[in-house]
């Protein structure tokens, strides 16, 4: 059996259904604007913060002269490290010296104390005798006298 159906109701039916389908549509471009807005939103943020960043001047540190704290004062092996820069013998002031009863003697130089053997900057400490210590440098050996008036 044939059923008959008037046209116009046919044309309102598809008419409908075609809205319908571009609401949807509609839905579906819109959540993807959203989106799309959020993602260019992060991009900016991102951005703007990494130009930040690099807009920060770099940290400029004064360590007045001071060794790193954060520096290994000993080696794995056990020997003391010298950080020190290279001193001139007019800096070298020997302001006491010890003398050990096995030979073990001990001078302070500039607030430090070495023994014979220890690197002073670029100075090893060859001797070290009651008014004087002996240095040695690139092969040259040097003497600095303990100054009697002070």
């Amino acid at each position: 059996m044939i059923k008959v159906v008037n046209v116009v109701e046919v044309i309102k039916v598809v008419k409908e259904k075609t809205t319908d389908q571009k609401r949807r549509g509609a839905l579906v471009f819109k959540k993807n604007t959203n989106m799309k807005k959020k993602s260019l939103f992060l991009l900016f943020v991102v951005m703007m913060s990494a130009v930040a960043y690099a807009a920060e001047p770099a940290l400029d540190y004064n360590d007045h002269n001071k060794r790193d704290p954060f520096w290994s004062l000993v080696s794995t092996s056990g020997t003391i490290l010298n950080f020190d820069t290279e001193y001139s013998l007019s800096e070298l002031n020997i302001e006491g010296i010890i003398m050990g009863k096995a030979g073990d003697n001990m001078a302070i130089i500039g607030g430090k104390i070495v023994k014979k053997g220890e690197l002073l900057g670029q100075y090893m400490v060859v001797e070290i005798q009651t008014d004087k210590v002996i240095l040695s440098a690139g092969g040259k050996i040097s003497e600095v006298k303990m100054n009697k008036g002070e």
